[in-house]
């Protein structure tokens, strides 16, 4: 009852996965290195659609896609009787966008808005170095690095399919940040 209940019953749908796969490489190189490699490839998938109860045709529907490929390496070497540790690592990683599929009075919500969204890749990089004194049984450790998260579909373009609930936003860009850090283990 009231002025704000829909004339006709709504059902909303909102389904995803994510799938990855993943091959690594792992190999012993000499007495100090321990060097890791491999490729990532990931699909999202996201899938919603509004239907109405009484009518078994869906009144709107959008469907996103996003696929990423990642290629990664990692170099461990341990040095000075294993007291000292350091790790080297680096990865990059691709974005690929489809172009979300709008159908029914669902239009494309964003229609005139965004022309492109961009998906920038990602290039990071990780160094760590740390030192064990036997003696005392102390560890000094440190660590730089940077970091890369892509906003996911559903971030970018999730919503209401009638344009009235935006969830999403397509220009969103990726959150990245640099981390330093240090410590002093004592046993």
């Amino acid at each position: 009852p009231g002025s704000f209940e829909p004339l006709s019953v709504r059902t909303n749908h909102f389904n995803g996965r994510t799938d990855m796969i993943q091959a690594r490489f792992d190999q012993r190189a000499g007495l100090n290195n321990f060097i890791s490699a491999g490729y990532e490839f990931e699909r999202e998938k996201y899938f919603s659609f509004n239907d109405t109860p009484s009518d078994s045709t869906r009144t709107s529907r959008l469907s996103l896609q996003q696929h990423s490929h990642a290629f990664y390496a990692q170099d461990q070497i341990r040095l000075a009787g294993e007291r000292l540790h350091l790790t080297f690592s680096s990865r990059v990683q691709i974005f690929r966008l489809r172009q979300p599929e709008f159908s029914g009075s669902g239009t494309n919500a964003y229609q005139g808005q965004i022309d492109t969204v961009e998906t920038p890749s990602s290039y990071t990089g990780d160094g760590a170095v740390a030192y064990f004194f036997r003696g005392s049984q102390t560890k000094l450790r440190a660590h730089f690095g940077n970091n890369f998260r892509s906003p996911s579909s559903y971030e970018r373009l999730g919503g209401s399919l009638t344009g009235t609930t935006l969830y999403g936003d397509p220009r969103l860009k990726p959150v990245r940040a640099i981390a330093l850090d240090g410590g002093i283990d004592q046993w």
